[in-house]
């Protein structure tokens, strides 16, 4: 059975490229989420790591770099980007599906022990197939830059938008146990509600936040959210104060460890 992030990843490339085919020249350099970068940019992000794992040349190394740039994953970011950015939409669109078909040749290749074989990753180290389940949920994420830039829904109800909220929830025990720190005992239902929905629940057990084995029966809060506000807010796309002003999110019980959850939200780096 091929590995199901090669196929999120395909089907995601499939519609990125279907979804900018049609896009004119103002519409490459609509802004995004992502600071200070477009439509096109967001392309240009997108195929570079896919273009260095063929083997293609790095791009040229900024001597300085936006604000915006914290880190060196960062960094490494926007030199693909910069690289692209006086290239027209067209333009790297074509080298968008040349680069993505040619990954999904060699990802279908590989064997099981080459999935299995030690990688880096953004999060630290781990194996292959952790590298491209992170590169999914990163194509699914940009995806909705787009079409949230475009104003045109889509990708909500896929296997890769399932794949998204699943690693989301892998980031919950981080961000209630680290990020917001409630006191032992504490405990937090989310119930994620739309296309693609999914519930858990954390715990605090000997100073430590955990999956709930099962459901809480009383839990110290409920949040109630849209699918669509908490993807884009845990990946930093939508500001929490907005997300908890909308009409698609609720709060139960300890209002305030409710509130904080969301205000701690973002993960992404």
């Amino acid at each position: 059975m091929p590995e199901a992030s090669i196929d999120h990843l395909r089907d995601e490339w499939r519609s990125i490229a279907a979804l900018c085919d049609s896009l004119d020249a103002d519409e490459w350099a609509r802004p995004t989420a992502c600071p200070g970068w477009t439509i096109k940019d967001q392309l240009s992000h997108l195929v570079a790591p896919e273009a260095a794992m063929l083997g293609r040349p790095a791009p040229p190394k900024l001597t300085e770099h936006p604000i915006y740039v914290h880190n060196a994953v960062g960094e490494m970011n926007e030199d693909a980007v910069e690289l692209r950015r006086s290239w027209s939409g067209k333009e790297v669109l074509a080298e968008f599906k040349e680069v993505t078909s040619a990954r999904l040749d060699a990802l279908y290749k590989m064997s099981d022990a080459e999935l299995d074989s030690d990688s880096w990753t953004p999060v630290g180290p781990g194996r292959y197939r952790d590298l491209l389940a992170i590169r999914a949920f990163d194509a699914w994420v940009h995806g909705q830059d787009i079409r949230d830039a475009l104003g045109r829904l889509g990708d909500l109800d896929t296997p890769a938008a399932a794949h998204a909220l699943q690693r989301c929830f892998l980031a919950m025990p981080y961000v209630i146990g680290k990020k917001v720190g409630p006191p032992e005992g504490s405990s937090v239902a989310l119930e994620v509600i739309g296309p693609t929905s999914g519930h858990l629940a954390v715990e605090i057990k000997e100073g430590k936040a955990r999956l709930a084995e099962s459901d809480l029966l009383a839990p110290t809060a409920s949040i109630s959210v849209d699918f669509v506000i908490y993807t884009r807010v845990a990946c930093g796309r939508l500001a929490p104060a907005e997300a908890l002003g909308a009409e698609g999110i609720s709060i139960k019980g300890d209002k305030r460890l409710g509130e904080a959850v969301i205000e701690n939200l973002n993960f992404m780096i």
